[in-house]
């Protein structure tokens, strides 16, 4: 082999070992990026949905609440209305406001009911371990709709203390779905912490990959730059012993290479 095709067989061993290393850590740092895109992923719309129930039980009780003061307060709405004409504007009638809350609460809870959904679908495909706060939410926020309902029925029959009774158990109802919430958000937080946790060991072992395999190529380096070295230098030193010889007088000086690159072919002329 010539000495050209070592230096270049060298060469292309060093490039190979060295991409080999920089693919390495190039994929190595994509899968990484793409875990930490994937939590994001999951992530958003879980929370996205958690603040949607939120919001809907918070409107479920702002309307009960307020059906229940328009409806105790018929009196002072009627005062304050007659200057206009609510005849001649049905929707300013006490009549009409109380239908609206209720019409809000129902849209409030379809709403409620289509983000329940969603959120339970994005639990088992995401954090399926986290099914039982599904379940404390779920129940919870039945109840608040369940008491809503029940102190809209009582207030259209003037019961009033079971009205107060319903109010209360509803204010301790969104108390228990509220620290329902917050425990799943908790949970997936925990959750998500250990993700990261993992992504970043995995960080961690690809820059080691990627260092060993840096070093490698280092030491081969070294090695096939020393064996080319070698292989050069020392055919080299052997013809100058003989050159001096024969330049001595020894013309049977000779000496045998085994190689058949330039300095072999030249030695054994």
């Amino acid at each position: 082999m010539k000495i050209k095709q070592k230096l270049i067989l060298s060469y292309l061993a060093i490039s190979l070992v060295g991409t080999i290393a920089s693919l390495l850590g190039i994929q190595n740092m994509n899968k990484v990026h793409k875990g930490f895109d994937r939590i994001a992923n999951q992530t958003i719309p879980v929370k996205n949905e958690l603040n949607e129930l939120e919001r809907s039980i918070s409107n479920i009780i702002r309307c009960t609440n307020e059906f229940v003061f328009l409806n105790k307060n018929r009196g002072l709405f009627e005062k304050s209305k007659s200057k206009r004409d609510i005849k001649n504007d049905p929707s300013e009638s006490l009549e009409t406001k109380l239908q609206d809350e209720i019409n809000e609460v129902k849209v409030d809870e379809q709403n409620y009911q289509k983000s329940l959904i969603r959120y339970k679908d994005l639990i088992s495909l995401y954090f399926p371990e986290e099914k039982i706060y599904v379940e404390r939410i779920e129940k919870s926020s039945d109840k608040v709709i369940n008491t809503s309902k029940q102190i809209i029925g009582f207030e259209k029959n003037n019961l009033e203390l079971q009205v107060f009774l319903k109010q209360r158990e509803l204010d301790q109802n969104r108390e228990i779905f509220s620290v329902a919430i917050q425990d799943a958000l908790e949970h997936e937080r925990i959750e998500l912490e250990e993700r990261k946790l993992s992504l970043h060991s995995t960080l961690k072992i690809a820059d080691q990959e990627t260092f060993i395999f840096s070093i490698f190529n280092v030491f081969l380096a070294i090695t096939l730059g020393v064996f080319t070295s070698i292989s050069v230098s020392r055919p080299i030193e052997k013809l100058k012993t003989v050159a001096i010889a024969i330049g001595k007088g020894k013309l049977e000086s000779r000496t045998n290479f085994l190689s058949t690159d330039e300095l072999g072919i030249s030695a054994n002329l």
